[in-house]
């Protein structure tokens, strides 16, 4: 299977420290001494990581503002031979650090996060702005499997939406953008967003295939606004949910492209997120995990 991945790219940088003090300043204000710091991939890159991990045969193809850089992490990580094969012409003027990295520090006795220091909403204009001509000349009839991982950072709009209606392939969506109603007249989309995010969610309504996650309460189906189906989660106690939703995603397209059961599919995809919520931070699902 050729599956194309679309969307916002992330930097995850975790800064371990240990608190041993409080600053002389402040006493209410804890110091943190670095011990050591690890950076992962986020956003679009964490769900193409988990869709290559959790099937290994297929080909992953990530359209995203990238550098040279971003690419040297994805073959390091070992996601295989297809992401040396992404289309050279996305490899354009890539978001700046502060657009793309998350910085988490992390209690490094505890594992606990103290403070998150997050990076711009949006990608700089002249970043989408190419992004957007690039897109425009992908032939997106080549692929089984369009999968779009949209942090709303900017690169998805209507441009990328009419782009896709041409195609008959399935297509994932996991969106942090309110308005819903791009999606709307697509019949083979299916758009997965979390709870938070289906309260505060417009046109709704209008989506025919609508998954809705509840953290450790159960996943919904929804069409046109109607319950079809709930489906029960195992609770994880001190869960980490950082990452979850990338890896529900990832483990949704890989079922269903195995079975083209939508209920089956959120089953795996509910099983694939709870392992992820077992582990720390942002992290990846190997298809040996899920047997």
């Amino acid at each position: 299977m050729k599956i194309l991945v679309v969307g916002d790219p992330i930097i995850d940088r975790y800064t371990f420290a240990n608190i041993n003090r409080m600053s002389p300043e402040d006493d209410t204000v804890p110091i943190l001494d670095v011990v050591n710091e690890k950076i992962v991939l986020g956003g679009c890159l964490n769900v193409a990581l988990n869709l290559k991990s959790l099937n290994p045969q297929n080909d992953i193809f990530v359209a995203a503002p990238m550098s040279g850089w971003t690419i040297e992490k994805l073959i390091d990580m070992n996601v295989g031979n297809a992401i040396e094969q992404m289309f050279n012409y996305w490899l354009f003027e890539q978001p700046s650090a502060e657009e793309m990295i998350k910085n988490r520090f992390i209690d490094a006795k505890t594992n606990k996060q103290v403070v998150r220091v997050d990076n711009k909403l949006k990608f700089n204009e002249k970043t989408i702005k190419k992004f957007k001509k690039a897109f425009s000349h992908v032939v997106v009839d080549n692929f089984d499997c369009v999968v779009v991982s949209d942090y709303a950072k900017g690169c998805i709009d209507w441009s990328i939406v009419n782009k896709l209606k041409s195609i008959g392939c399935p297509i994932f969506v996991d969106t942090k953008q309110k308005d819903l109603s791009m999606w709307k007249d697509l019949g083979n989309v299916m758009v997965k967003v979390n709870e938070k995010e289906f309260l505060f969610s417009e046109h709704s309504k209008q989506i025919k295939n609508l998954i809705v996650t509840h953290g450790q309460n159960p996943v919904q189906l929804r069409k046109y606004d109607q319950l079809v189906k709930s489906f029960e989660v195992h609770p994880v106690e001190q869960a980490n949910v950082i990452g979850c939703g990338d890896v529900f995603l990832a483990g949704l397209v890989i079922e269903y492209l195995r079975s083209e059961d939508l209920e089956k599919s959120i089953k795996f995809a509910c099983l694939a997120a709870e392992k992820s919520c077992l582990k720390q931070g942002t992290c990846v699902i190997g298809e040996e995990e899920m047997k």
